[in-house]
């Protein structure tokens, strides 16, 4: 998606091998606890958990944790949390790599819209980690799960990015309260028939003695080596991020089934509407005296558009293509200097004006929606920047927001700790 992801891509792949190597050699050890559990302490299980007593049954009210873990200073993150969730605990947040700026990074929240994912963007390459700090007036400090959350947006339109979702997110067991009270035979280690009984529910494992165990709206994966839980990684995902055991998950993986499709539109309509970032905006296309194509990319079910392109004759006798295309956050929160310089954009002065280009000639670059959607102007023949600039500029005005967005669905996250007392 960006060439900044490469390295928390690296660092998901680091801990992707750490999952798929460890205690290779070990024997299953759920397995040995279910050859000497007798049927009848099976049935009398059941009854007291009222829970389906077969591998891949939910964590419910009775399990001695509810999927949380908790930093130094008791804030709580769980996968499927929204990051508002996370600021209403006292924390920033901001994607990695993002400006360092505090004020960019508070409007951020409700300012900053982070486009949809599609199937083929879907974990990893969809979205990035986290930076998270504690925020305590104007100090600022670095929490515990800085950098160890990822999130994304699960709905097939934008949202803000305070709506959006914690993904995965990277622990141990240090993370989880009284997880010390889980090693009932006193040796400093929690076995698997002990983390077993903490959930009153038999684990989904695998050939690698992972042990999973499935909340309602994510799992979480403990790795065991030579019968005893690691401390760490322990990891958490939220079903519809594409978890990172999809096989041994298939009743509860909820995949993204939306892809970007690609039509051509009339090109003789007076004005189109269209949907991106958070609003509704119409471009009037009475700037073009003839319209040669009209193409979009767009989300078949929400019906929002991800870029549109124009190309065609102004009144003024230019041959202009224009391009507009929402962003990820590196558009976001950066004057067109900086913007630029992030992005290998040439400038030129024009006046009291600059004049942001790809590199070529002069297909002008801006920014609007506050600094979400990028705006691309490309003037066929026109060597001279001026020109070029006067033209960016009408075509920015013959954009209006007209209304907003559908906002996020109702179905957010709640605190797994509800379903537990419910």
């Amino acid at each position: 998606m960006k060439k900044n992801l490469i390295a928390s891509l690296l660092a998901m792949t680091m801990v992707a091998s750490m999952f798929t190597g460890c205690g290779k050699g070990s024997e299953d050890s759920a397995s040995k606890a279910d050859t000497s559990t007798t049927a009848e302490e099976s049935k009398e299980k059941k009854s007291d958990s009222k829970l389906d007593d077969s591998k891949g049954r939910v964590v419910g009210k009775d399990s001695k944790w509810d999927g949380v873990f908790t930093d130094s200073d008791g804030r709580r993150f769980w996968a499927g949390m929204t990051i508002n969730e996370i600021v209403e605990q006292g924390c920033l947040v901001s994607p990695n790599y993002f400006s360092d700026d505090h004020e960019v990074i508070k409007n951020s929240i409700t300012e900053m819209s982070i486009p949809p994912l599609s199937d083929s963007e879907n974990f990893g390459s969809g979205y990035d980690c986290l930076e998270v700090w504690n925020v305590d007036g104007d100090d600022f400090s670095t929490n515990d799960f800085d950098e160890h959350l990822w999130y994304y947006n699960p709905y097939p339109y934008a949202v803000s990015f305070g709506e959006c979702k914690v993904g995965a997110i990277i622990a141990g067991l240090d993370d989880i309260e009284n997880s010390d009270s889980w090693d009932k035979d006193g040796d400093e280690k929690i076995s698997a028939e002990e983390l077993e009984a903490v959930f009153d529910i038999a684990p989904i494992t695998n050939e690698y003695e992972t042990h999973i165990y499935p909340f309602e709206g994510f799992a979480v994966d403990f790795n065991v080596d030579n019968g005893h839980v690691m401390r760490s990684p322990i990891q958490a995902d939220a079903y519809d991020a594409h978890p990172s055991h999809a096989k041994e998950l298939a009743d509860y993986v909820k995949p993204f089934t939306h892809e970007y499709e690609s039509e051509t539109l009339d090109n003789s309509l007076d004005s189109y509407t269209f949907k991106m970032a958070l609003d509704e905006y119409t471009i009037d296309l009475s700037f073009f005296e003839s319209i040669e194509e009209i193409t979009r990319s767009y989300l078949k079910e929400s019906d929002y558009t991800k870029n549109i392109t124009i190309k065609g004759n102004t009144v003024d006798g230019d041959y202009v293509t224009v391009t507009l295309e929402h962003g990820d956050e590196n558009i976001y929160g950066y004057d067109m200097e900086t913007y630029a310089k992030k992005n290998y954009l040439d400038s030129e002065k024009v006046g009291s004006e600059t004049l942001y280009c790809n590199n070529g000639a002069y297909n002008s670059v801006s920014k609007f929606a506050n600094g979400t959607i990028k705006l691309e102007v490309s003037v066929e023949g026109v060597p001279d920047a001026a020109h070029t600039l006067e033209v960016t500029h009408k075509v920015e005005s013959v954009i209006t927001a007209k209304g907003q967005a559908p906002a996020a669905s109702e179905d957010t996250s709640a605190d797994p700790a509800a379903e537990t007392e419910n």
